[in-house]
């Protein structure tokens, strides 16, 4: 998921994505710099908010799924002390705790951590 205000373009925009894992599927409004998206690799859902606030025949492509995480998101990274240079660091930290469920963290976070830093033998 991406947005982004107006004043960019392309070329500004898809280096950034490219931090996104190929074939991952990216919702998005229907900005014109989003079209090659399916070239580079990527599953791409567009809502045009000019017509719809959903993408016609698929109800869970939706502009508020897309404001409302965008806006969590933001909330959540836009904290006293945080620092720009950290960003990648902070989404990821953003994505892990919404997606593992808080009993289980502590658990994925070790295991995810022996993955990049293999135990000694």
């Amino acid at each position: 998921m991406v947005s982004t205000d107006r004043g960019g373009d392309a070329a500004t925009l898809i280096p950034i994505i490219q931090f996104i894992r190929p074939s991952s599927i990216i919702y998005s409004d229907s900005w014109p710099a989003y079209r090659q998206l399916s070239e580079l690799g990527y599953g791409h859902h567009a809502v045009n908010f000019k017509k719809n606030f959903f993408k016609p025949g698929e109800l869970e492509v939706n502009s508020q799924k897309v404001e409302r995480l965008w806006r969590d998101i933001k909330e959540w990274v836009k904290r006293p002390g945080i620092r720009s240079r950290y960003l990648q660091q902070y989404l990821a930290r953003y994505l892990f705790v919404t997606a593992v469920p808080e009993p289980q963290q502590l658990h994925r976070f070790f295991i995810e951590a022996s993955k990049l830093y293999p135990p000694f033998s």
